[in-house]
Order: structure tokens, then sequence, then C-alpha cells
């Protein structure tokens, strides 16, 4: 079944006709970071939260698609641009909480690291994990037993308090349950999520200095989202080697018609073998072009990305476009039921 209505709106409201039947996108405009509203209907998904200045921005969203419940809150992995709002939002959603006396997040999706991973952490990203931790307490109202982010807690102490809050176990964990090896989310009945990602972590007792940045870009969540016959891949900031291996585990899961390009289109995130094994026809890069070529951290992104003519197909630069957020729907003439697809039943973690 073709795509009938596929591409980027600069004021949904008034060039999209939005009516049951048809998920969305919302790609939120905030330059180089991350944050996404995956919606149908009233089931909604947020994906990562961007940096802490772009709170607001986020809520603005939520506040104009009228969400008052997540079926879930994604953090792919613990980088400031896309968990630095997260304790906004889980204070925004606990205000919907106190008015509507009712749940308003059904999960939480994050990696969970074990004390030994949690003692070679950097600083910034154990912070990071603490203000995770701290949020999943102040969402069931166990404020006294957050963590001071001044004075941290030691790895063992925060370690515990995961234990304590998710079960035993490592790897990929949903809140309030731990993942079983068959996990993945349906936002409604036509719409399904499935984890791709490696359940164990990058992170190992000698991982050095150098190379500790790209293996907690490679603990990214993955996922991809099916709705019918079309489907949407997110690698988070995924690098290289951890693409690498996805091609080795998860080729077949990989092919997808839009693809959220990991790390910000970085180089290295996007070899053009990985992006032929996808074939998208619209790939999101999240960052700014304008000052791309000024950003040491990000490069030229247009030039790094069209220098070995890679098909991306149409390529979308989030941060470029006018407003707060840009919108990609996808349509069908005839309302369809999800069927789950017989090759995907059974796929595990690896």
């Amino acid at each position: 079944m073709p795509l009938q209505q596929s591409g980027i709106f600069n004021s949904p409201e008034e060039t999209l006709d939005f009516c049951p039947g048809t998920f969305y996108i919302d790609i939120c405009r905030i330059g180089n970071a991350d944050s996404f509203l995956l919606w149908k209907n009233t089931d909604f998904m947020l994906v990562d939260t961007g940096n802490s200045i772009n709170a607001a921005d986020i809520i603005g969203l939520l506040i104009k698609r009228q969400v008052t419940r997540l079926k879930a809150l994604t953090i792919t992995h613990f980088d400031s641009d896309h968990m630095g709002a997260y304790l906004s939002i889980i204070d925004y959603m606990n205000s919907i909480k106190r008015s509507l006396t009712a749940q308003t997040i059904e999960h939480i999706y994050a990696r969970k690291y074990t004390a030994a991973q949690l003692d070679i952490i950097p600083k910034d990203r154990y912070k990071n994990y603490v203000k995770f931790i701290n949020g999943i307490l102040r969402y069931l109202n166990r404020y006294e037993e957050e963590f001071d982010l001044e004075v941290l807690p030691e790895p063992g102490t925060l370690a515990a308090k995961a234990e304590d809050l998710f079960g035993a176990g490592a790897g990929l964990w949903i809140f309030p349950y731990k993942t079983n090896l068959n996990s993945h989310l349906s936002l409604d009945d036509t719409v399904q999520i499935w984890w791709l990602n490696r359940f164990d972590s990058y992170l190992k007792a000698g991982v050095s200095a150098k190379t500790m940045a790209g293996n907690i870009n490679n603990d990214s969540l993955i996922f991809k989202v099916i709705y019918s016959d079309k489907s949407v891949l997110f690698l988070g900031d995924m690098g290289q080697s951890g693409l690498n291996d996805l091609l080795l585990y998860n080729s077949f899961y990989l092919r997808s018609d839009i693809i959220k390009i990991a790390h910000h289109g970085h180089k290295l995130s996007s070899p053009k073998y990985f992006i032929e094994e996808v074939c998208p026809v619209i790939s999101l890069v999240t960052t700014t072009l304008k000052s791309a070529p000024d950003n040491a951290a990000f490069g030229n992104r247009l030039e790094e990305l069209i220098s070995e003519n890679i098909n991306f197909g149409t390529i979308v630069f989030s941060g470029d476009v006018r407003g707060d957020y840009s919108t990609i729907a996808i349509r069908y003439v005839e309302p369809k039921i999800f069927t789950a697809n017989t090759s995907i039943i059974g796929y595990r973690p690896w």
C-alpha cells in the first residue's frame, strides 16, 4: 500500500488534516539535540527530551497535542542532548497526574547499568544517570529518596536503588517491568515498536578513555516502529562499530521507510553500506545545517553526507525548519489493522 502523505510541515494545524488512523511523528526542532513525539489518536510515545534548555519547547508540544498520558517515555542514552529536559518532563507529567488523579506515564524505557559499569562511566553521564533514577523516584512520589546532585552517590548505592526500582538483572529495562527476551511495545492495535539493540552493555572492564564515549553511544536503545507496511528506524547516537553489530545480528530487520540518522549525522554513524541496507525514503538528521560548518563537534553534515553518494532519500535537517516542530504523517487510503509479521515474531535481543 503506498505512502499517501509524507512530508515536513511548518504549520501542522493548518496544513495537515488530522484524522483517526494516521500515525504521526513530531520532530522537535531544537538544534543539535533529539526529541520526538510519536502518536496515533490519543496514544503517545516521547523519545528523548533534548537539552535542559529545550524543556519549554517540548512541554509546549505536549500541551499543543493535549497529551495527558504517555504510553512510553524513552531515553535512548544518557547524553545531555538526549535527556537534558527529562526531569522537567517528569515534573510536567506529575502535575497532570495530580490534577487527574491517574497515572500519566505507563512505561519508562532506558538502559540500566550495574555498579561495575557505573564505576567507569564518565562523570557527566553518571550524573545524568542519577537524574534518570531521581526522575522515576519523583514520578513514584518517593521524593525523600532522591539523590543529591551536588554530592553524587557511590556506584554501589546507585545500582542498588536501580535494583530496588526495577528488580534484578541488567541490560535493557522497561519501567515498571523488566523486559523479557521477546519484548515489544504496542502503541495501539496498529503501531508496534520492536527493540533491536544489544541486550548487554558495551561498557566492559578495561574500556579505554578514548573509546568510552563511543561505547556509551553504542548503548543507545535502538528500535523500529511498524505501522502496517511502513516502518521507522531510530538509531540514537550509535556509532559505526555498533551499526556493524546491528548488521551482523539484525540485518533482516533494518530496512525501513524512514530512518533517524545516528549521532546527528556524524559521518562515522552513517556508513554507506549501512544506509544502503536500510534503503530509506526519508532520513532525519537532528542537527542544524546552517551552523554545522562552524561547529567543530558536528562538522559540515551536508558535505559529509553527500560526499560518498549515499542514497539517503529526502534528507531533513530538523534544526533548520522554522517553528517549534515538524510533522511527518503516515496515512493510508483504507484503515488496515496491524497483523504481526511472522518474521518478526521470535526476534530476540543479541
